[in-house]
């Protein structure tokens, strides 16, 4: 998984964070689409928001010490229910960040800028 950032539009400096991402891409003119996130439409696609689930530090399973997993669920908790609450808050009308229409078919899209 990976952040893709068109440089020409944005500049050559990643955001550091995820009001940043989306300050930079609105000005950039990324009005109604300034981040997209492939959500397999109402089927749900946890693994291409994997990254942002443990970003929060909410994995679905706690690691050991070798980096192993073990069978100690890892996202519930504070940092499951940040996470929840974060999908929750950037999922309500009017956001557009995540949504449930965005299948294959229109995460490859070209978008338009302006």
């Amino acid at each position: 998984m990976a952040l893709i950032q068109n440089a020409d539009l944005v500049g050559d400096t990643a955001p550091t964070t995820w009001d940043e991402m989306i300050s930079m891409a609105e000005e950039a003119g990324f009005e109604d689409r300034p981040f997209l996130l492939y959500t397999n439409g109402t089927a749900g696609d946890g693994y291409s928001s994997y990254p942002l689930q443990t970003s929060f530090g909410a994995p679905v399973f706690v690691q050991d010490e070798s980096g192993s997993y073990t069978t100690e669920v890892g996202m519930g908790g504070e940092a499951g229910e940040a996470y929840a609450q974060f999908l929750y808050d950037n999922g309500q009308a009017g956001t557009g960040y995540f949504s449930d229409t965005i299948d294959y078919d229109t995460s490859n899209e070209p978008v338009r800028v302006g």
